[in-house]
């Protein structure tokens, strides 16, 4: 099977569909009931109807606050099959942040499996929006399932929303190139086929959601999605994954130390398990020496590293012994894929192979939507003439590079963290604060502890009225759960260094 067939992500499901009818796409672990791909086939035809019916066009935008389900899975492939955008969104952000996405993205449609109807309401009245109602099918309309604009390789996929330092969530905006080259990559990489089981833990607004639906179903395998119930009780987690016979693991390294730490992670709820990939965030050695010492006979460790503007994954490094001969660093973030070439901008002179990686390869996004200022800061163009996309996208992580071209990460050029996998730029959780009224300032740290997690700090000078509790209040109507600050400390003045910028190192 070769890309360059394909002249879009629709085309390579169309290809699936027909040499995989009867496979299972789907293993519900709950139910331990398998969907066939026909199956999924039937209820993607059923969503393209309701969108044909709406006259929906390539072009078009569809917000999704989907369930993991069949039909939510469907209503993806929809969307790809019509050239309609489509964005996974989270229930349970705060009405105030889903405004904002809403106000950036201008939806066409919208989809809802799981927000809660008092939320959709009050968003259906603030923007224009057509609702795909799903269930109650009594439009008898005609339509022609096959007479609409296909999309090209070069039209926009989706959107996923990130954190964003000005206070607005980011949308990044991924086409059906960017999408195929990625799968392929992986597909060599990982040796994916039709017999593999991915899990799907990632949720599925997070962009290591990509690699599990897109991994798994353009190649015919089968997808394992656990529900949100599951991943709340570790042990039936585990069991789960052993009933439904997973064969690839992805997950944030949080998760396995959760697991390890609680004296759970029995290796023989993955005995069908022959890969675990993590990413999102850094594995201290301590934890991961533990693991590998577990897996080393029987199951590959793979650290995969990728932004979101670069389609989930752009590089990955194979677990060794070798890696803890040095007990420092984090384990290196591997070689890029063929398909990525890259620029270290210095940031030393004298430092050549130390410094912020910027990528390059037809896997690197089309910029953020309807965010034109934000795109030309973040996205360069390539002054080299070579094979690659003449776009590279400058990912803020100081690297560095040895002689075999591995890389190893240092830390960030800005104030981005990586928190149980999910990106948070701090200056939105700062951005939050100060639009808070009688708050003159605040600043957001990121404290790391031992156990290879850590927590967000709050400090804020504010007018006397203010208090912890209140802020606390006010910020959870605008953060996701996730960005919350896990402490907040009021103080008189905050610090300075000597050009007047405050300094943060002394309030860790």
């Amino acid at each position: 099977m070769n890309k360059k067939n394909f002249k879009n992500v629709g085309d390579n499901f169309d290809y699936i569909f027909s040499r995989f009818a009867n496979n299972p796409a789907i293993y519900l672990e709950n139910e331990k009931k398998e969907i066939t791909y026909l199956e999924i086939k039937e209820k993607v035809d059923h969503v393209m109807k309701r969108f044909l019916i709406q006259n929906a066009k390539k072009g078009d935008i569809c917000v999704i606050f989907n369930d993991k389900s069949p039909l939510g899975f469907a209503s993806i492939v929809s969307c790809i099959y019509l050239g309609i955008v489509f964005i996974n969104l989270d229930k349970n952000s705060p009405i105030e942040r889903l405004q904002k996405i809403f106000s950036k993205c201008k939806p066409n449609f919208l989809i809802n499996f799981c927000l809660e109807e008092e939320i959709l309401d009050k968003l259906n009245n603030k923007f224009n929006f057509i609702f795909i109602d799903l269930i109650n099918d009594q439009n008898t309309a005609k339509y022609d399932k096959n007479n609409f604009e296909r999309p090209n390789l070069n039209s926009p996929l989706y959107a996923m929303f990130t954190s964003g330092s000005t206070g607005f969530p980011k949308g990044v905006l991924i086409t059906h190139n960017n999408l195929l080259n990625f799968i392929y990559w992986a597909k060599e990489r990982f040796k994916i086929n039709e017999f593999d089981r991915l899990t799907n833990i990632n949720p599925i607004f997070f962009d290591n959601f990509i690699f599990d639906f897109f991994a798994s179903f353009l190649n015919g395998a089968c997808l394992v999605p656990f529900s949100e119930n599951t991943l709340n009780k570790p042990k039936l987690l585990l069991e789960n994954l052993y009933e439904a016979k997973c064969s690839i693991w992805f997950s944030v390294p949080s998760l396995l130390i959760y697991l390890m730490r609680i004296k759970i992670l029995d290796m023989k709820y993955f005995a069908s398990v022959r890969t675990i990939l993590f990413g999102g965030e850094g594995f201290p050695k301590k934890h991961l020496k533990i693991l590998y010492e577990k897996c080393k006979n029987n199951i590959t460790l793979e650290n995969v590293y990728g932004p979101t503007e670069c389609t989930c994954i752009c590089s990955s490094h194979k677990i060794n012994q070798a890696d803890f001969l040095n007990m420092i660093d984090f384990a290196p973030l591997g070689k890029l894929a063929k398909s990525f070439s890259y620029f270290i901008d210095p940031i030393d002179p004298l430092e050549k192979d130390i410094g912020e990686l910027i990528l390059f390869g037809p896997s690197v996004g089309f910029g953020y939507l309807n965010d034109i200022e934000i795109t030309e800061k973040a996205f360069v163009k390539s002054s080299n003439n070579n094979n690659f996309a003449q776009i590279g996208y400058k990912t803020g992580d100081i690297v560095r590079k040895d002689k075999d071209e591995v890389f190893y990460f240092i830390s960030r050029k800005d104030h981005q963290i990586k928190k149980m996998g999910y990106r948070i730029e701090l200056g939105e959780i700062e951005a939050a604060t100060n639009n808070i009224k009688g708050v003159y300032e605040s600043v957001a740290i990121y404290k790391e502890l031992e156990e290879g997690l850590g927590i967000i700090k709050l400090f804020l000078a504010a007018d006397p009225f203010i208090n912890e509790l209140m802020i606390s209040k006010l910020l959870s109507n605008q953060l996701p759960k996730y960005m919350l600050p896990k402490t907040i400390k009021i103080i008189k003045k905050l610090p300075k260094n000597a050009n007047g910028k405050i300094d943060r190192g002394k309030l860790i």
